[in-house]
């Protein structure tokens, strides 16, 4: 029986927002979803365990969880709020519910905080352009026809390899 994390990419998307406004980093939708492949693919590979349970899939600007996409869409360009919380839903309740960073454990924090502060910096789209790099996997994945889910094992993979 397979384990899953006990984290959805509701509550890293929470955590990176409140880290931006503790940092003075603006996080805008687009940043959000590169920080979030690049912290699941890094905390994959160093602890051989999935930071959540969501799956990215292949768009035209890199790897997306089309749930956090959906619920960030009205920012546009724009930085997201930090009073804004990204919620995820219960599929045993069928229930939306909001994602409280609190249950994110210290050791969790610990394997996510030298990868925050080596990736908050870079603007967005110098993070799509690392996405879209000759072997990563939305380069073996994408096909602009067609909305495709990205193997987690293909990002453990990659991250493992670089």
């Amino acid at each position: 029986m397979k384990k899953f994390p006990p984290y959805t990419a509701a509550h890293i998307g929470n955590y990176i927002i409140e880290q931006g406004e503790k940092d003075y980093v603006e996080i805008t939708p687009l940043k959000l979803q590169k920080l979030l492949y690049f912290l699941f693919g890094e905390f994959y590979a160093s602890t051989r365990q999935k930071l959540f349970k969501d799956s990215f899939y292949a768009w035209k600007h890199g790897p997306i969880i089309p749930h956090i996409y959906e619920q960030l869409k009205h920012y546009g360009k724009k930085p997201i709020f930090s009073n804004f919380h990204i919620s995820h839903c219960n599929f045993k309740t069928e229930k939306t519910m909001w994602a409280p960073t609190s249950i994110i454990n210290e050791n969790t924090i610990s394997h996510l905080k030298p990868e925050w502060n080596y990736y908050k910096n870079i603007d967005a789209r110098e993070l799509v352009k690392l996405t879209h790099e000759r072997n990563t996997p939305w380069y073996h994945i994408y096909d602009y026809r067609f909305e495709r889910k990205i193997p987690s094992r293909k990002i453990k993979n990659y991250f493992c390899s670089i």
